[in-house]
Formats: structure tokens, C-alpha cells, sequence
């Protein structure tokens, strides 16, 4: 992999990708970078790197960031080593949107539609 001359490697089109995310959700949760940056422990200039893909997101980082997003590693992460298709971005919608929801009871209802919906799908193609 290049490095740069500090020796760290520097960051590519997957970097930028995931930035990308990032700021998305950042911005669907009506986060300023200062925000996000007192969530993680940085800087917003430092949020500022990692949206636009000039800084790689370490692990630990990535931790910070999902959690403060109200995500999971792998929601962040999920088909970003390429692009995604239709139904990849119907998914990352139907998480976001489900993330907003606060009341668990209406949490739970939109779950079991889901499944119904879901189980209704199998029997028509069955």
C-alpha cells in the first residue's frame, strides 16, 4: 500500500466513500461537525478530514463515530468496497429512518410490519 511521507498510508476513494456516509448521516441527524467532534473527542476540522476523505478513519475512530451516529460499525461500513446497488440503498434509507424513531413501542410495530411484510413476500414467491 503508499504511504506518505509520514509514513502513515494515505487515504483513497474508499476513504472518501465512507466520509461521505459520514457526513450524510451527520447531516440526517441535524449534527454540526463541532457536535460530532465533542461526541468523538476532536476537533471539527478533524470531522471536517474523515467527511471529505483527506484523513483515513482508524478503527477506534470508526467505533466512536457509529455509536455517536446512532450506527453500528458494519452500517457504516456495509458495501462500501464498491459501489452499491438498489437494494443496498434501500436498506441504508430504511436504517436511517428507523434510527429516528425514538418510541419503542412504535420501533417494535415498524419491526413486526417489516416482518410480516417480509414473511407475506416468501409464501407469493414460494
Amino acid at each position: 500500500m503508499a504511504s506518505s511521507s509520514a509514513g502513515r498510508p494515505r487515504s483513497g476513494a474508499l476513504d472518501v466513500v465512507l466520509g461521505q456516509r459520514i457526513r450524510e448521516r451527520r447531516l440526517a441527524l441535524s449534527l454540526t461537525q463541532a457536535e460530532l467532534g465533542r461526541r468523538i473527542g476532536m476537533t471539527f476540522q478533524q470531522v471536517q478530514k474523515y467527511e471529505n476523505g483527506s484523513n483515513r478513519v482508524t478503527a477506534i475512530v470508526l467505533m466512536k463515530l457509529a455509536r455517536s451516529l446512532d450506527l453500528g460499525v458494519t452500517d457504516l461500513l456495509n458495501g462500501i468496497d464498491g459501489p452499491g446497488d438498489e437494494e443496498d440503498a434501500q436498506r441504508d434509507r430504511l436504517l436511517s429512518h428507523f434510527a429516528h424513531i425514538r418510541s419503542p413501542e412504535v420501533r417494535e410495530a415498524v419491526l413486526t410490519l417489516v416482518a410480516k411484510l417480509a414473511d407475506q413476500t416468501e409464501v407469493s414467491e414460494g
